[in-house]
């Protein structure tokens, strides 16, 4: 016969006290620690927070490679009817953007929101007058790259400072095929991870060995393209210009011109020093030979100007819908 004690009722009346004031204390305990919704701040409250903080320009990495240093920054602009933030890239003996690409504000400004770090890259839309806009103003123009987004866009891009334009059609043009050439793999990283540039099937990094050479990469490709683009200058250009024929040669040009598609364009950033509009047209002179008209686009706040041939003509009739299609990704949320 088994025999099993009564427990005491003051036994589970003690159990049930242990229990209560457990679930008491941690009900209070989440009470104390629930978090008050932040301040929603003015933009101009919000501001004053960042610039207090990082001030109007935030150095964020600097990277040294074959005798040039570059600096990312996070950049305010103070505008007469907006104020965008950039993040660009700098060479730090010349002070010349070589990069740039806008950021996406917070939707929401509040202050634990105002590290620029942690923004995303405004991957839709370029401000006006950069070296960018140009850049996509002459592939439109062109008609090399299409108003319509829904068609394919098949892309060279020669030097990884012009990832940002990848970006840009990346984003747009579901249809593209994006191929980046750049010849120092440490400059690929450091972009990729600043400027957030995203690989893919559609979009890849083609790095030479040190045996390779950029001209050989280009002539082994089989592919034609809409757009080439070139941008690239492995020389400090503070006593000089770039491209011209020591960083450019005839061979190279030729090369280009072979992956660009019978409807497509060339695409070509050239920098001087000086205001030495000799130089230009010297090198626009280089590429007219190959084709039936080469334009030049002087952005407004860019040292460079945009070289652009194609073997067909530069639609100028469309600069009002190009306007209206880069202003039709602005969003107001991105300016303060």
């Amino acid at each position: 016969m088994t025999i099993r004690l009564k427990r005491p009722r003051v036994y589970y009346a003690f159990i049930l006290l242990v229990i209560s004031t457990s679930l008491f204390i941690y009900f209070v305990n989440n009470l104390l620690h629930i978090e008050e919704p932040e301040t929603i701040l003015s933009d101009k409250d919000f501001l004053n927070l960042v610039i207090s903080k990082y001030g109007q320009e935030r150095i964020l990495a600097e990277q040294c490679v074959d005798g040039s240093c570059f600096v990312v920054k996070d950049v305010l602009y103070r505008g007469l009817l907006f104020l965008p933030l950039e993040r660009v890239l700098i060479d730090k003996e010349t002070k010349q953007v070589k990069a740039s690409a806008m950021l996406r504000l917070p939707s929401t400004r509040v202050r634990s929101k105002t590290d620029t770090k942690r923004w995303p890259l405004n991957r839709s839309q370029f401000a006006k007058n950069t070296l960018e806009y140009a850049i996509v103003e002459a592939a439109l123009l062109s008609r090399a790259l299409s108003l319509l987004t829904s068609t394919p866009a098949d892309v060279l891009i020669i030097g990884i400072g012009s990832a940002t334009i990848a970006n840009f059609i990346q984003y747009h043009y579901h249809q593209s095929n994006i191929t980046i050439l750049e010849e120092r793999e440490v400059m690929a990283h450091f972009l990729i991870d600043w400027f957030q540039i995203i690989l893919g099937p559609r979009l890849g990094i083609i790095v030479p060995n040190k045996q390779e050479q950029l001209g050989t990469i280009m002539e082994n490709q089989d592919s034609k393209y809409h757009v080439v683009f070139y941008n690239m200058c492995p020389q400090s250009i503070a006593n000089g210009s770039c491209p011209d024929e020591r960083t450019l040669s005839e061979h190279i040009i030729r090369t280009m011109v072979k992956r660009v598609g019978d409807q497509g364009v060339l695409i070509v950033s050239m920098i001087t020093a000086d205001v030495d509009t000799i130089f230009y047209m010297m090198q626009k002179h280089r590429f007219e030979q190959y084709f039936n008209e080469c334009i030049l686009i002087k952005p407004a706040k860019a040292y460079n100007q945009v070289l652009s041939c194609t073997q067909n003509h530069h639609d100028f009739n469309l600069e009002k819908q190009i306007e209206s299609f880069m202003h039709s990704q602005w969003r107001k949320n991105d300016f303060l």
